[in-house]
Parts: C-alpha cells; structure tokens; sequence
C-alpha cells in the first residue's frame, strides 16, 4: 500500500480560548503554515474532546507558531508512529524557554534518549500547555479547569507511551496566560508526581522545585536548546546521565 503524503496527516487545529487573550495572532499564523492545518476552531477543551478527529494540534490562544511548526511536528511523527503526544519548543518574545509550556524531559533511560536524539527529538515524562500534536482519543482524559491540568494528564498518558519534544517545532507565547498565585500552581503540578513511573518521580520533584525557584534543570535547557542534536556528544551525555 503506497504511504500517504505527509500533507494527508493534517490534523484539526484547536486554538484554546483564555481570559483577556485574543486568539487573532494564533488563527493568522495558522494560516500561514508551510503544511496547513485541516482546518481551525477556537473554542475550549470540552469541545476538543466531542471532535472527531485521530489528531488535534493544541494551542493556546497566546502562542503564535512559526511557519514550519506543524510540518516538523508531522515528519516527527511520520518518523516516530509510536509517539502518542509531540510537543514544540514555546519561547518567550525575548526567545527564552516559555516557563509555562516547560515539558519535563526523560532522564533515567540513556540508551532511550540517544535514540530520540538520534531522530532530533526528546522524550518526555510530561508534557504543559502550549502547541501539543495529539490524539483526540487520549483528551478524553484530560482534565479541565486548573494549571496543572496538562502536566497530571500528559504524566499518566506518557508513563505506557511515547512523548517527545520537536525541537525544530518552534512556537512563541506572544501573550501572558493568566495564572492564580504561584504556590497554588505549584500544589496543582505536585499531583503529576503520582502519575509517573517511580523512577521518574525524583527527578520531576527536583525539575518541580527548580521551578519553584525560579530556575530549570540544566539537561532540559540543553535539550531543548541544542534541538536534540546527538552528534554533540558533550549534550547528548548530559541528557543521558
């Protein structure tokens, strides 16, 4: 059977509403993608979770993607069928990590993420907020409502399945998201910690508290920052260890 060309795997784009954001620059830059989108709704999760459709490309409603956004999150999942969720990389318009859209990168298995690395991807333990390719199926478990949302859902999806970052997926959050107080947050992503596999916990308590903080673990900077390439072999052994 001839493989159907990548322009065929376009997914519906969702375009999450959020107080005092507006969606303009979000549905403009859609339109501009290199490989379009099936089409665009802008709504909430509720309606993402009555559509039929075997992939949703999530946004929220303050993040603007490159051009090339999609096209590299479909190749990535063209060359990784196993791969259930592919996150992009959120910047600031300063061109910082967006804090708010921070995955949490797999540590405890190097031979797992030099293979990703390999296929210039990260894998993921969990994954927030932002531009998430994903399947419609699995947002029928995603809860509503609260910050932490993303992270407890995306920890319990990614603990029997694969998740990884796109590096060369880029989007920028051109607007703030509109938060409670940060100790509340904080309570909120705590109860990721159950949802993962007991060798990961350390490390998301640890990448939790660097947060916290105010800061993030050095191996997801690099990861995210060097776009996942192996061939360095001073960044792939940071991520590995």
């Amino acid at each position: 059977m001839a493989e159907r060309p990548l322009t065929e795997l376009a997914p519906r784009a969702v375009i999450l509403t959020e107080p005092a954001i507006s969606a303009a620059p979000a549905v403009r830059a859609l339109s501009a993608q290199s490989t379009a989108p099936a089409d665009v709704v802008v709504g909430n999760i509720e309606d993402v979770q009555r559509l039929e459709h075997d992939w949703v490309w999530l946004l929220d409603a303050g993040v603007v993607p490159d051009p090339g956004a999609l096209a590299a999150l479909l190749a990535a999942r063209k060359q990784l069928p196993a791969a259930v969720l592919l996150a992009s990389r959120v910047l600031t318009t300063q061109g910082e990590l967006d804090s708010v859209s921070l995955p949490v990168i797999a540590v405890h298995d190097p031979a797992r993420v030099l293979a990703a690395l390999e296929r210039r991807v990260v894998p993921l333990i969990a994954a927030r907020r932002g531009s998430l390719l994903i399947r419609a199926c699995d947002l029928t478990r995603r809860e509503t409502g609260a910050s932490g949302a993303s992270l407890r859902w995306s920890a319990r999806l990614l603990r029997s399945q694969l998740g990884v970052l796109v590096p060369a997926s880029v989007a920028v959050r051109s607007s703030g998201a509109q938060y409670h107080g940060a100790a509340r947050r904080l309570a909120e992503e705590v109860g990721a910690l159950a949802a993962v596999d007991r060798r990961d916990r350390l490390w998301l308590a640890a990448h939790l508290a660097e947060r916290a903080l105010g800061r993030h673990p050095k191996p997801i900077a690099n990861a995210m920052q060097d776009g996942g390439n192996a061939r360095r072999g001073a960044g792939a052994g940071d991520v590995g260890q």
